[in-house]
Order: structure tokens, then C-alpha cells, then sequence
């Protein structure tokens, strides 16, 4: 635990008993009160010298960012030896361009929720225990915790009154030849986005598919090749098809025998 962070507690600490004491003191109308030059009042530079708990000069909350959306980018063992530009389209959930994320129509306005007062969230009781109830914030039902709502009349027309949209992109992934498995390619602040936070990414992962006659281990390719009982004990030469269509010749060594499972290696034939 930081010395910092402990001195904080304990001021925490300490000032309880005290708080209530000292905001009736500089309560309106009270004694001693009055405005310092910048605007605040004695109670707020009081509390915030003494740990933090008044008003003064608080630190803006931090705008939230959406989750990133994360699709699987389904990529043939050819396209990654040679390389691809792949397109993809995806929807996504954005702010409605008709109403510009107001939720309503040209001309109308929306109005603070009744319910949660403009605050998106409300106050709920759960049971924690046989007779036992806790409260507890959570995002308000009548306005979808966005603090505000329209009537029916005058929602807007695409987005409902909800004040985002669904809304389709096409991407271009330029897939570099050799790219392994699982690599991402991420596009910042193209997925989901509300007007509370910022857009999200959209995160596309590489997920090589099998191949029907070569496998991969890291940079090498791996093929089984059956070759003739003639071209195993008297050598020869060998074609095969390799990736992107290309053809290949191998040769076994004149007057050397090929015995199953012997391992040739073709320097330069594997992933880029």
C-alpha cells in the first residue's frame, strides 16, 4: 500500500466524525460563511486540504470507450503464403445519423426522465439474505439509463427514439504473406458507439483453416508425398503441387533408398 494512498484513508477516516459537525457550521446562513475569490466557500477548501471530500477542484471523470468487437477472419493456407486483400462487412450498433443521436425528430426535443431525474440510474432494493435488503444503482428501465425520453409521436423515425442505429461498413484487411495464426488487425473507433462513450474497435482475428495436403508448423510447410517403389530405390525426380498454384520439382538422390517416413527438405519452399 502506497504512502500516499494510506494517508488518504486516514484522512478519510478522521474526517467522518467531523464533516457533519463543520457543514453545519457553514451551512447558509451560518456562522463565519462567505465566498473566498474564487467562487468556492471555506467548508470546500477546508475539506479538500484535509482529505479531499469537498467540492474544489475535482478531477473530470474519464469518458468511457465501448468494447472492441472482435470477429474471426476465416483465412485459406494460400491466401496467407501469397498474401490478400480481404473484404469484409460487418454491422454495427452508431449513432443515428437522422437525428444525430437526439431520439428524436427535427423540431422536437427530448425531456428529463421522470423516473431517474436525468441521473440514468435509480435505486433498487435487492434481498441479500431471510429478511435482509440492500440497495443497489442500477441503469434506470423507463429511459434505458440515458437520462432522457421523448414521446412516441415525436421519436425519430430510424433509430426509434433510441438514439443509435444500425449501420453496415465494409473493411479492407491487407493480409501480409506469412501472417500467422491468430494475428489481429484492429481498426480504432469503427465499432459499436453510443452518445455516453466513445466508439469502440472492431478486432479482426486471423484463424488460418486446414489445408487438405500441407500443414504448417511455424515458417515450415509439411507435406506427405507417396512416390513410387521404383523412385524409392532408384531416385528421380519429383513434382508436386505447392501453394497459389505454383508446381515444384524435388529430386531424390541418385543411388540412395527413400526409406517411409525419411524427411527431404526443400530449402526456401516454405512461408514467406
Amino acid at each position: 500500500v502506497s504512502t500516499q494512498s494510506t494517508w488518504g484513508y486516514i484522512c478519510s477516516k478522521i474526517m467522518d466524525p467531523f464533516e457533519e459537525i463543520l457543514r453545519s457550521r457553514f451551512a447558509a446562513g451560518g456562522a463565519g460563511r462567505h465566498s473566498n475569490e474564487e467562487g468556492g466557500d471555506d467548508l470546500s477548501n477546508i475539506l479538500e486540504m484535509l482529505g479531499g471530500r469537498g467540492g474544489g477542484h475535482q478531477a473530470k471523470p474519464k469518458r468511457s470507450k465501448m468494447k472492441p468487437m472482435q470477429v474471426a477472419l476465416e483465412v485459406t493456407l494460400d491466401e496467407v503464403y501469397s498474401g490478400a486483400i480481404l473484404k469484409k462487412h460487418l454491422q454495427r450498433m452508431r449513432i443515428c445519423k437522422d437525428c444525430k443521436g437526439k431520439g428524436c425528430k427535427p423540431g422536437a426535443s427530448m425531456k428529463i426522465c421522470d423516473t431517474c431525474g436525468g441521473k440514468k440510474v435509480v435505486l433498487k432494493a435487492i434481498q441479500v439474505g431471510p429478511g435482509m435488503y440492500a440497495q443497489t444503482r442500477a441503469p434506470c428501465d423507463d429511459c434505458h439509463g440515458v437520462g432522457d425520453m421523448t414521446s412516441e409521436e415525436d421519436k425519430c423515425k430510424k433509430c426509434k427514439g433510441e438514439k443509435i442505429a444500425e449501420e453496415g461498413k465494409d473493411f479492407d484487411i491487407h493480409l501480409e504473406p506469412g501472417v500467422t495464426d491468430n494475428h489481429d488487425y484492429r481498426f480504432p473507433g469503427e465499432g459499436n458507439e453510443i452518445p455516453q462513450a466513445d466508439a469502440g474497435d472492431v478486432i479482426f482475428i486471423v484463424k488460418q483453416q486446414p489445408h487438405n495436403k500441407f500443414k504448417r508448423r511455424g515458417a515450415d510447410l509439411i507435406l506427405e508425398q507417396e512416390i513410387t517403389l521404383e523412385e524409392a530405390l532408384i531416385g528421380g525426380k519429383i513434382t508436386i503441387d505447392h501453394l497459389a498454384g505454383k508446381k515444384v520439382t524435388l529430386t531424390l538422390e541418385p543411388g540412395r533408398i527413400t526409406k517411409p517416413n525419411d524427411v527431404l527438405v526443400a530449402d526456401g519452399l516454405g512461408m514467406p
